[in-house]
């Protein structure tokens, strides 16, 4: 993927960036001992990844951190035998157990961009219906 020339052919069709997002991610590989009989595994690993998000615009104020973003998913290597459903069962007690709780679906780094500082141009996305509304 050559850079230059992707942005020459991008620029020559008119599309020209409208953000710059800088993303710092570490990641954190976490041994989880399950002390219950009702998971299908005593032992897995799971990895947490967290993203500290910079949004880099003039017009925007700059705080150290602008978002943070993290996910946290299976190691495959310790479930690789596992159905979805069992998967899906450790990977709630591996939440539960970080105590990690998710009140709703967090926004992704560019859609979270767009509803702080370009508004119009998120509540387009989400009256075409490629963005699904907020749930209040």
């Amino acid at each position: 993927f050559d850079q230059e020339i992707s942005s020459a052919h991008l620029a020559k069709a008119g599309v020209q960036p409208f953000a710059e997002i800088e993303t710092c991610r570490s990641r954190h590989k976490i041994q989880i001992d399950a002390d219950t009989p009702d998971i299908p595994c005593s032992s897995f690993a799971v990895f947490v990844d967290i993203d500290q998000v910079n949004f880099l615009e003039e017009s925007v104020q700059k705080s150290e951190n602008d978002y943070v973003i993290g996910e946290v998913e299976l190691d495959s290597e310790s479930v690789k035998t596992l159905s979805t459903t069992q998967k899906v069962q450790l990977l709630r007690y591996a939440l539960n157990t970080l105590g990690i709780t998710a009140t709703s679906p967090p926004s992704g780094k560019v859609e979270e961009f767009l509803r702080r500082y370009r508004p119009t141009h998120y509540e387009a996305l989400q009256v075409a219906g490629i963005l699904a509304p907020v749930p209040v």
